[in-house]
């Protein structure tokens, strides 16, 4: 009985590990993302992202820049997957894929993330995301709400 029982804790699982994470390849449709800062900050600091996502929630590609300037903090092509990022905390109670950008340009112990909802994503709707800027050794992290549109 306890094998069984266990196998069945490993199908659920696995089940639950397949429905979060994207599908590779499972759309070729590329479509623009775009996403604007909606966390009230200094305007020299508003973010804005954009980039590529495939027909799905498949992010391609991405680039973080200072709204006001367009000074660009990290750009990524194609970004990594990491939702075991804070212990998978943003998939599993917020429902988003996070994905690591890299290290700010010029700042290598600075990294961004975006998290973006783990379903597919609306074409020409806007949902939430998040950038996440995570100081590293520096100590602190922000997490920047974002108003996003894939078309």
């Amino acid at each position: 009985m306890h094998a069984k029982r266990f196998g069945l804790v490993a199908a659920l699982a696995m089940a639950a590990a397949t429905v979060a994470a994207p599908v590779a390849g499972a759309a070729t449709t590329q479509r623009a993302l775009a996403c604007t800062q909606t966390t009230v900050t200094r305007p020299a600091l508003k973010r804005a992202v954009t980039g590529t996502v495939d027909g799905t929630q498949n992010l391609l590609s991405a680039t973080v820049t200072r709204a006001a300037t367009g000074t660009v903090d990290v750009t990524t092509d194609p970004p990594v997957l990491d939702n075991t990022f804070e212990g998978g905390a943003f998939l599993t109670q917020d429902g988003l894929n996070t994905w690591r950008l890299g290290p700010q340009i010029g700042s290598p112990s600075i990294t961004y993330y975006l998290m973006l909802p783990a379903t597919p994503l609306p074409t020409g709707t806007a949902f939430k995301g998040l950038v996440f800027v995570d100081f590293g050794p520096l100590g602190g992290a922000n997490d920047l709400a974002m108003s996003c549109t894939a078309n």
